[in-house]
């Protein structure tokens, strides 16, 4: 995901810009720092043998790290020659959904509204135009 979204646009270019590595580390910071939710969501019911995230570190930890992932994401994007405050909300958003991220949460807490963060990006980045 985070290389289709990336290389897309700039499949044109002969030469890549520095845009393009800041974009494709952000994007993959951005996406695990959202897969960390449905990895506390799923240990209650994987197996113990698995040692996901969760089960090895604790959920409180795995927030933290999820949470302190979306730091870089934002600093990336003002390295860049053209910044987008968007970031900001999408960071903003990424983190208060972590952050309320209870193991006996609703499925559909991760299956709605953690998902529709990058659909939320999307409409800011379309109506920011």
């Amino acid at each position: 995901m985070t290389f289709i979204t990336v290389y897309i646009p700039f499949q044109t270019e002969k030469w890549l810009p520095i845009e393009f590595y800041l974009s494709l580390i952000q994007r993959f910071f951005l996406l695990i720092s959202l897969l960390i939710p449905f990895e506390i969501m799923d240990s209650k019911t994987d197996d113990s043998s698995l040692n996901t995230l969760p089960q090895l570190f604790g959920v409180d930890s795995v927030k933290l790290f999820g949470i302190l992932l979306v730091i870089p994401f934002i600093i990336l994007e003002f390295q860049k020659l053209h910044p987008s405050y968007l970031v900001l909300p999408v960071g903003i958003i990424t983190v208060i959904l972590i952050n309320f991220t209870e193991l006996h949460r609703n499925k559909y807490y991760t299956s709605f509204w953690v998902e529709s963060v990058p659909i939320l990006w999307l409409i800011l980045l379309v109506f920011n135009q």
